[in-house]
């Protein structure tokens, strides 16, 4: 499905670039034990040309002025390379190709008879969800999870959430200072406000709970707790009363768990 017209090669290369060698760089854990206990958080999806376009600097990424550590991306294996202790990808999104290397477990390792990590061949649609680093000035990708896409809607899908991310970036750096969710608001006639919730047919509590919900361009979505600690005076059954409405609706939808919302719009 994919076909290289982006012409951007990232990531640390085959034939023993890349620069993670098992034993460094995450604490001297083994390739494969530090992949199982490496936690996820903040996951940021991109492109491979995404990843051309960020910044490096003071040992932090960014993407326009957000931080990146930890990001999915998703394309066709077009080579792939296999050793005992690494399975080295570099896939093409059509925005241009991305390779990531992907430790495996060491043998004898306890865990490694519970779970061994498959190899996908070329030509295999694949989703990557990797930490990013930067290892003699290029940006390398340290696979913590690959997996195969089953249904190809998930590819669109991916393309759709990074435009959105870029674009709720750039609409909050465009938001002036005392409005940093970039919501917009309109005055009504009686000189109060009145913003893009209004006519969804929404009371106050749940138009504040839409509004963070809304602005929130986390992949995993905002919490319960985060929308309870910015909404000081709604009590959390307010909340999640709200919360229950806009999920009826269709407004928004719950993501890693029952605690966590995106908007579906």
């Amino acid at each position: 499905m994919f076909q290289n017209t982006g012409g951007n090669d990232l990531g640390g290369g085959f034939g023993g670039g890349g620069g993670f060698a098992p034993g460094g760089g995450f604490g001297g854990a083994a390739g494969g034990d530090r992949q199982k206990k490496f936690r996820y958080q903040n996951i940021t999806p991109v492109t491979a040309s995404n990843i051309k376009e960020m910044t490096f600097d003071d040992s932090v990424f960014r993407l326009g002025d957000h931080e990146v550590s930890q990001v999915t991306v998703v394309g066709t294996v077009i080579q792939v390379e296999k050793t005992q202790t690494c399975h080295t990808y570099k896939i093409d999104d059509t925005t241009g190709t991305v390779t990531a290397k992907h430790w495996v477990s060491v043998e004898g390792d306890e865990d490694d008879m519970e779970c061994e990590e498959p190899v996908y061949e070329e030509g295999t649609p694949i989703r990557i969800f990797a930490q990013i680093r930067s290892f003699q000035k290029k940006v390398t990708l340290n696979a913590l999870h690959v997996r195969a896409i089953e249904d190809l809607n998930e590819i669109t899908v991916h393309m759709l959430e990074c435009m959105k991310f870029k674009l709720m970036g750039e609409a909050r750096n465009k938001a002036p200072k005392n409005n940093p969710t970039g919501i917009h608001h309109q005055t009504n006639n009686d000189g109060g406000f009145q913003n893009n919730a209004g006519n969804l047919g929404m009371d106050s509590v749940q138009t504040q709970v839409w509004n963070l919900v809304e602005a929130c361009i986390e992949p995993d979505g905002i919490s319960i707790a985060s929308i309870r600690a910015q909404l000081k005076g709604l009590n959390l059954n307010q909340i999640k009363k709200a919360l229950d409405f806009l999920s009826n609706e269709g407004h928004i939808y719950s993501t890693i768990d029952e605690e966590h919302f995106r908007s579906t719009s």
